[in-house]
């Protein structure tokens, strides 16, 4: 694809993640729950997932979103943190 500054060729991820972030919270609204999954971009996964799925050469995975129904007796993980006097 072309961009007309190099700067530019970022604006594919901001874009995305921001269409994402609200259809992540739109499905909140259905009472289901999303998990952001992240996609490294290393070349030879991406030429990979491209020939699985059959994306064109301009079209770019950014990220997985997991969507389902979240366990109600789920907990959420904790790990107390190191406070400012440890680390200072």
């Amino acid at each position: 694809s072309y961009y007309v500054h190099e700067r530019d060729r970022h604006l594919v991820y901001i874009d995305s993640s921001l269409a994402s972030a609200q259809l992540m919270l739109a499905f909140q609204t259905l009472g289901l729950s999303t998990c952001a999954i992240n996609w490294p971009d290393v070349d030879e996964r991406e030429k990979a997932l491209q020939a699985a799925v059959g994306l064109k050469t301009h079209e770019r995975v950014i990220m997985f979103i997991a969507v389902g129904y979240a366990d109600r007796d789920g907990q959420i993980p904790y790990s107390q943190k190191k406070g400012a006097d440890l680390l200072l």
